[in-house]
């Protein structure tokens, strides 16, 4: 995304459209094979809490950050985040 992609405001939209659709997909699959999702009901509510808190949040820092540096953040976060997994691969 962030090769087509060069406005925050783009990428974050686009995200948020690709990670509604994978949760939606996750939620029928999981439905279907079974889980109660009623035994960790708390646990959703306050993970949705959280979300929509967090969305808060980072739609007002959103505002104050440079485009650049938006961009440029992303991609250090999504390379520390690649490399963390590769670790724990192998620890």
């Amino acid at each position: 995304m962030l090769k087509k992609l060069q406005d925050k405001d783009q990428i974050i939209a686009t995200g948020a459209i690709f990670m509604s659709i994978s949760h939606l997909a996750k939620i029928i699959v999981f439905g279907l094979i079974g889980f109660q999702f009623g035994e960790y009901f708390s646990t959703l509510v306050l993970m949705s809490f959280g979300a929509i808190l967090g969305s808060y949040l980072g739609s007002k820092a959103r505002k104050k950050v440079d485009n650049q540096v938006y961009i440029r953040m992303i991609k250090y976060l999504l390379s520390l985040l690649a490399i963390k997994m590769i670790i724990f691969v192998f620890i």
